[in-house]
């Protein structure tokens, strides 16, 4: 037979309190950290959806954009100079305008500074490339010369022009030119990416 008496019923409540302050309310202590653990969980996974959505419809995008519209990009601002190839190429156009063709050669790369782009979106730009050259022509074969530049597979800039007169009529013309590429060479010869 169980006692009813007052101690007995003091005895009950103390050991239920006791029982509530030594075990049930650790669990349920317990429990509420799990259950935010349980939140934070779930909006990083939200969170993590939202990305690859994202990423979805831009690989999309990009699986949009054709084989040849690929090419003509990569023509256009290619991985890195060919140092070699552009003075051919100006040779050539040089050639296909009709003027005397004096030299061309490689400046070196620009470092181009603006004060309106942040070091972080400055990593977007192409690194610029200088080109010389120097050659002979009437005024119609300059202006031939210079639609030839303009109308290039890849970006030929004329960043400065030098036309003097000489004899017979001709014009001696001195070009700065620039092209663009997203890699560049470092000191050992090896391209480094620059866009992300």
């Amino acid at each position: 037979m169980i006692p009813n008496g007052l101690f007995t019923q003091i005895a009950s409540v103390i050991v239920s309190v006791g029982i509530i302050i030594t075990y049930v309310r650790p669990e349920f202590a317990a429990i509420g950290a799990t259950q935010e653990e349980i939140a934070v969980y779930q909006t990083e996974r939200e969170k993590i959806s939202q990305v690859n959505a994202q990423l979805s419809a831009l690989v999309a995008k990009m699986d949009e954009v054709t084989q040849e519209d690929q090419r003509r990009l990569n023509a256009y601002i290619p991985e890195y100079v060919d140092e070699i190839a552009v003075p051919r190429d100006l040779q050539f156009i040089a050639e296909e305008a009709g003027v005397i063709f004096g030299g061309a050669g490689y400046e070196g790369q620009l470092n181009y500074t603006s004060p309106e782009l942040t070091d972080e979106e400055l990593v977007y730009f192409p690194y610029a490339h200088s080109f010389s050259m120097n050659f002979q022509a009437s005024y119609e074969q300059l202006k031939n010369m210079l639609q030839l530049l303009e109308s290039n597979e890849y970006p030929l800039e004329v960043h400065n022009l030098t036309v003097t007169s000489v004899e017979g009529g001709f014009l001696e013309v001195q070009a700065g030119l620039v092209t663009y590429s997203h890699l560049v060479a470092d000191e050992g010869g090896e391209e480094v990416e620059v866009i992300n």
